[in-house]
């Protein structure tokens, strides 16, 4: 079902020649009959910023911190993870944050500090509440499976000592027996683990005998290449079904680690694929996006982590609906041949894209669950300077708290070339009057035009910060105080925020608006249904990238303009805008190089136009489609047929009725 756009009135068009950019980017035994498919196809991910990086202190000098286990048990996040320091030694890592915005300024408790008896070689924690015995276990490797028990698990100098579960290494075990995962059903516990061999084993014992009591372990799976099923396994159940989902940690034909899954309706049964190829992954860089949507990617890796669960007892449930997945990756830089404990791992959480979260904290997610909308806005560009500058439009329908920022430093160190050096910020309120601007995100907001923060309102106050907001709504990081950024109380209205060199410098940039709430829950009918991009496009790193998320199934119109804007005193041009839509996999979908080129199709996009209330294309020469999306992440790239270079208008509409003729 589409839902109700917001309404996109004539308003927009007295703002056509400031407006810029807006808002957002083998051998396997196979079951006869495949268990149901659990989550929300197709299934795609989209991925935060870092949130966790290793923590040194004078008796820690840390590389890395990876292979997490989380749980939310009285009000906390609870990590253990591994870290490794730079002689290449092991150990782990405990912290508690009450939300994911705080994770990486939680304490980092080092397990070895903190409780001697677990100094030495302890990494792969897994963590669990065994009802039975009312007692918290900590599974981990050591480097046999092992395990240490506490009543309070926030208390990490109740640990017991470690205890191995075998007291032998059991006959069929591998050489090397790694990243041990313990999960119960009703009558009976299954270790699971790898060896680095195209293996994955399993072992159990009864609940009455846990932790002891295993067998000998035998083989579940078996690939001819050891890269094709490696190691980290985790094993789940699905809630509200009898049925269970593993995944796998695989290395694809590039050295990229990426999951393969998994589901058996038993966890003694046999296990069917699903999604269960480098192409077709549970999770990978073939089903990943990065926010901010057409930025570089931070990692190349989905390794080691774990689902968020549903609960935090032996029986290890998630759902599906909105499950998140707290990961390693590392910087993409990294020098080839760097060594295994020296790569520079850090924790960050993909959120399934399009999906809401059910026992997960929707204050904390990438997309809060929102009707149909463009959950934010984000339009990576060249910034010139006269009628080229940055300009992004967006509509308030109620007071809101809003992060607008503009990216040039920090952009160039994600990989991307020509930045602008000292992008300059400024919010115009709807009749064009500057009200609000930032020179260095560091430095606060200017008041321009008489306009003051009104304390009885919140209006035009930042009450909240800039850092605590972009780590709220997973900004990238700023890395550079030259990047600029206003967090402020807006009342209602129309907005356009202009972007440009503050010492008359141009290069390419990142324009983002993120609306955001302290407690989470944003007014429906506040949502973002427009895209509307004004800014200069280049070839290369300067063509116009617009990121699109869709909450739920809608029809979008995208539109390429640059000869029609001449109607309306823009110089320079774009000459022959195409637009190139592609999916969360990078592959394009769609695209469009004159909107009059299909007589049908030019009609429906005609239809829309008027829909939405935007203004008439008047050239053929302009770009256009009319296209029904599923939910999911959705990339649009503008560039010139003919390799020219000009200034052009992009833009994305939700059309709230279907149109006749559109196909």
């Amino acid at each position: 079902m589409t839902l109700p756009a917001l309404p996109i009135t004539s308003a927009w068009k007295r703002f056509l020649p400031a407006l810029t950019l807006v808002v957002s980017m083998a051998a396997v035994p196979v079951a006869s009959a495949a268990p149901t498919p659990p989550f929300q196809e197709p299934l795609a991910w989209t991925t935060s910023v870092p949130l966790i990086a290793p923590i040194s202190d004078a008796n820690h000098n840390l590389v890395s911190i990876k292979d997490p286990s989380v749980v939310q048990y009285g009000g906390f996040w609870h990590v253990f993870a591994t870290v490794a320091n730079t002689a290449g030694q092991w150990n782990m890592v405990y912290l508690e944050f009450p939300t994911w915005s705080q994770a990486g300024s939680a304490k980092q408790v080092y397990l070895d500090t903190a409780n001697p008896s677990l100094a030495g070689y302890h990494c792969a924690p897994q963590v669990f509440y065994f009802t039975p015995q009312k007692k918290w276990y900590l599974i981990y490797q050591s480097p046999q499976p092992t395990y240490s028990t506490a009543d309070d698990l926030s208390k990490p100098e109740t640990w017991t000592a470690p205890q191995n579960f075998f007291p032998s290494k059991p006959a069929g075990a591998p050489a090397n027996w790694i990243d041990f995962w313990v999960i119960c059903d009703d009558a009976n516990a299954y270790l699971f683990f790898s060896g680095d061999d195209g293996c994955w084993y399993r072992s159990q014992t009864t609940l009455a005998d846990f932790p002891n009591g295993f067998s000998n372990p035998v083989v579940v799976m078996q690939t001819a290449s050891k890269f094709d099923l490696f190691e980290a396994s985790c094993v789940y159940h699905i809630k509200g079904q009898s049925e269970y989902l593993a995944i796998i940690e695989c290395i694809g034909s590039t050295g990229r680690r990426y999951f393969k899954s998994f589901l058996a309706d038993s966890l003694g049964g046999t296990w069917t694929p699903y999604h269960a190829s480098e192409s077709d992954p549970f999770a990978g860089r073939a089903n990943l996006s990065f926010n901010p949507l057409g930025s570089p990617p931070w990692s190349n890796d989905i390794s080691h982590g774990e689902l968020v669960r549903d609960g935090y007892d032996q029986t290890l449930t998630i759902d599906p609906a909105g499950t998140q997945f707290l990961y390693q990756g590392m910087d993409p830089s990294t020098p080839s041949g760097t060594s295994y404990s020296q790569l520079p791992y850090r924790l960050a959480l993909l959120s399934q894209s399009g999906s809401g979260g059910s026992g997960v904290d929707p204050t904390q997610t990438n997309f809060p669950v929102l009707p149909n909308s463009f959950v934010d806005i984000s339009t990576r560009c060249y910034v010139g300077t006269g009628s080229s500058i940055g300009v992004a439009g967006f509509i308030l329908k109620n007071t809101s708290v809003v992060l607008v920022r503009a990216s040039g430093p920090s952009l160039g160190a994600l990989g991307v070339a020509n930045t602008i050096a000292k992008p300059q910020l400024t919010i115009n309120n709807a009749a064009g009057t500057p009200i609000l601007e930032n020179v260095g995100w560091q430095s606060g907001m200017t008041y321009l035009s008489g306009t003051k923060p009104d304390d009885a309102t919140g209006n035009y106050k930042d009450a909240y910060g800039i850092d605590a907001v972009s780590k709220a709504v997973y900004a990238f990081p700023f890395t550079s105080p030259d990047d600029s950024a206003i967090a402020v109380q807006l009342p209602a209205g129309l907005y356009t925020a202009e972007v440009k060199g503050a010492d008359g410098g141009t290069g390419n940039a990142i324009v983002e608006v993120y609306l955001y709430s302290p407690n989470g829950t944003l007014a429906p009918e506040n949502q973002f249904s427009a895209i509307s991009t004004r800014c200069y496009v280049g070839t290369g790193d300067s063509a116009a990238t617009v990121g699109l998320i869709l909450q739920n199934p809608g029809t979008v119109l995208i539109r390429a303009v640059g000869p029609s804007l001449s109607r309306y005193y823009v110089s320079n041009v774009l000459p022959n805008p195409t637009i190139t839509l592609y999916n969360s996999q990078r592959l394009p979908i769609q695209s469009n190089t004159s909107w009059q080129s299909d007589p049908t199709e030019a009609a429906a996009i005609q239809d829309a136009t008027s829909t939405v209330d935007d203004f008439a294309l008047t050239y053929t020469e302009d770009s256009a489609m009319l296209v029904t999306l599923p939910a999911g992440t959705y990339t649009a790239i503008v560039k010139d047929a003919n390799g020219q270079s000009g200034n052009a208008i992009v833009e994305a509409y939700l059309v709230p009725e279907p149109v006749s003729g559109q196909r």
